[in-house]
C-alpha cells in the first residue's frame, strides 16, 4: 500500500539537503535520510492580533474550532493573504460567511512571490465572494507558538 509520508520528522531540524538524479538525502543532527522526494515544510510562526476573538488556524484541531464558529450569515476577517488565509476564505464564502480579508502587503503573497505575481491573485477574490483590503495593519500583534 502506497503511504502518502512514510517518515515525517516534526520538530528535527535539517542540516543538509543533497538532490541527486534519482534520489535526494536530508541529513539532521542524528541521521541521514534518503528517499524519491522530501516536502519541505519550514513552517511560520502565527501573528494573533490582539483582539477578542481572534484565532489561529495552525492544526486540524484549530480547523475543527474554527469550522463550529462559522455559519451562513456570519461574519470572518482573515488577517493574511497568503495560501493559508486565501484558502479559509475562499471556502468560507462558499458557505454563505460573509468574509474579509486584510493583508499588510500591497498584494496578496508578496512576500512569498513579488508585489508584481502577488497582485495577479487579486482578481480571485471578489468572484469568490471575499472582499480584499490591502496595505492594512491590524492593531499591534504578538507571535505565538
Amino acid at each position: 500500500m502506497f503511504a502518502l509520508a512514510d517518515d515525517v520528522r516534526l520538530g528535527t531540524p535539517a542540516t543538509g539537503l543533497v538532490v541527486r538524479e534519482r534520489d535526494v538525502s536530508v541529513s539532521t543532527s542524528t541521521d541521514e535520510i534518503r528517499a524519491d522526494a522530501v516536502v519541505i515544510a519550514s513552517g511560520a510562526h502565527a501573528v494573533r492580533p490582539r483582539l477578542a476573538g481572534a484565532v489561529t488556524l495552525r492544526t486540524a484541531d484549530d480547523a475543527d474550532a474554527l469550522r463550529a464558529r462559522l455559519h451562513p450569515g456570519k461574519r470572518l476577517v482573515v488577517v493574511g493573504a497568503g495560501w493559508i488565509g486565501a484558502e479559509v476564505a475562499g471556502v468560507a464564502a462558499a458557505a454563505g460567511i460573509d468574509v474579509t480579508v486584510v493583508e499588510a502587503s500591497t498584494a496578496p503573497l508578496a512576500a512569498l512571490l513579488g508585489g508584481a505575481v502577488g497582485k495577479l491573485t487579486v482578481p480571485w477574490y471578489a468572484p469568490a465572494g471575499v472582499r480584499l483590503l490591502t496595505g492594512v495593519r491590524p492593531p499591534r500583534s504578538a507571535p505565538t507558538g
